[in-house]
């Protein structure tokens, strides 16, 4: 985080934190930024209006093109996989698309701890999707997910599943 982006900001501050990273095995001084409560109004141009209705416009036709699929699903499953592999990307877990496309026929004992993990991301998004259609998105379905999402990775741990009661340190600046 560039420190010195977020100093004076009209929508938060900077909050210092410290403590001890276990992985790279020393202490860390940092901040955190903290948003300020936002406003219950929030005045938009028109040109916010018009993009927002452009969006929902779009959203209905491809609302109406899916209704006419035979089967929908076959489109979002290669996707969620893809998205699933570069968004573990984003936090240093590299697993080849084609690996992903067929772990499906893999032996869930003999996947690498990568493919673990990208895979742990497929099946909690495919159990977000699933839950919303009755629950709301409330702190029960996030713990759900959560627990897919560490399940048999190095951040499975005593708190898998549950809200964290503790500051979490992500990498060095």
């Amino acid at each position: 985080m560039d420190i010195d982006r977020f100093r004076g900001s009209p929508v938060g501050h900077l909050v210092p934190i410290h403590g001890h990273d276990a992985y790279l095995r020393r202490d860390y001084s940092h901040y955190a930024f903290v948003p300020c409560k936002p406003p219950e109004w929030l005045e938009l141009s028109q040109g916010t209006y018009k993009a927002v209705a452009d969006a929902h416009l779009a959203v209905g036709r491809l609302d109406f093109a899916v209704r006419r699929l035979p089967d929908p699903r076959l489109l979002v499953r290669p996707v969620l996989r893809r998205e699933a592999q570069s968004t573990s990307e984003l936090e240093g877990t590299f697993t080849p698309l084609d690996q992903v496309l067929e772990a499906d026929f893999i032996d869930e004992a003999r996947r690498s701890a990568e493919l673990r993990e990208v895979m742990n991301y497929v099946m909690a998004a495919e159990r977000g999707l699933q839950l919303i259609t009755r629950l709301p998105i409330c702190v029960r379905v996030l713990c759900t997910l959560q627990k897919i999402l560490v399940r048999g990775t190095r951040g499975d741990s005593y708190d898998s599943g549950q809200l964290r009661q503790r500051q979490v340190f992500i990498g060095e600046t």
